[in-house]
C-alpha cells in the first residue's frame, strides 16, 4: 500500500491529473524524480526475504528475460511504425 500510495500521489500531482506540478517544471525536477524512484525501490526491497526466494531464482530469471525481450520487441515495432 505504501508504494502504491507513492505512485498514485505522483500521478495525481502531475500535469495529467490535478496539475499541481506544471509540465514545464517536470524537467527541472528530474533529480527529485530519481530520488523518489530510489525510495520506492528501497521500500520494495525491504520486503524481500532472500532465503525464501532461493528456490525461485530460475523462475525470476525467466520472467526478467521475458520482460526484456518483450520490451525490446515492442520498442522495435514502435520505432518501425514511426519511420
Amino acid at each position: 500500500p505504501l508504494i502504491t500510495g507513492y505512485l498514485l500521489t505522483g500521478i495525481l500531482a502531475g500535469p495529467e491529473a490535478l496539475g499541481l506540478i506544471p509540465e514545464r517544471s517536470i524537467r527541472s525536477l528530474r533529480f527529485i524524480d530519481e530520488l523518489s524512484l530510489s525510495v520506492i525501490a528501497i521500500s520494495a526491497g525491504r520486503k524481500l526475504y532472500l532465503p525464501k526466494m532461493h528456490g525461485r531464482w530460475r523462475t525470476i530469471g525467466w520472467v526478467m528475460m521475458g520482460l526484456i525481450v518483450f520490451e525490446y520487441v515492442c520498442s522495435k515495432v514502435y520505432t518501425c511504425k514511426i519511420e
